[in-house]
């Protein structure tokens, strides 16, 4: 499989972001079994989460495993997980591709790499 980063398009999201740990995130998910239930408990350990969702669609068409939201102030963030369909990890990798990250409103690149450092803490 692969966790390569592909830009495409999110419902109203104004921008797709790139996050210098966004990596490590990607690791963390590939060593990890993440479901509904392990992402939904992660998520409510964070302030301003929001809400979670099953099978988010890109513009690419592409239907994604599961979407964690996130606000703050005049910030709202899609964090969008894909699947792991590769189980045997036949090239090392189980995730179809990166984890993605989605912004709307003003941001400081401080609050996103925070947010994913403590999503990639938590499934450590």
């Amino acid at each position: 499989m692969s966790s390569q980063k592909v830009r495409t398009q999110f419902e109203d999201y104004e921008n797709q972001v790139f996050p210098v740990n966004l990596d490590k995130l990607n690791s963390a998910c590939n060593n990890s079994r993440i479901n509904l239930q392990i992402l939904e408990a992660l998520a409510r350990t964070i302030s301003n989460y929001k809400k979670i969702e099953l099978y988010p669609v890109t513009e690419d068409r592409y239907q994604w495993h599961t979407a964690l939201y996130f606000k703050k102030r005049k910030l709202e963030v899609a964090i969008l997980f894909p699947w792991q369909q590769d189980f045997v990890k036949s090239d090392g990798i189980a995730l179809d591709r990166s984890v993605a990250v989605y912004i709307k409103g003003r941001h400081e690149e401080n609050n996103i790499n925070s947010l994913i450092e403590k999503l990639s803490s938590g499934l450590i």
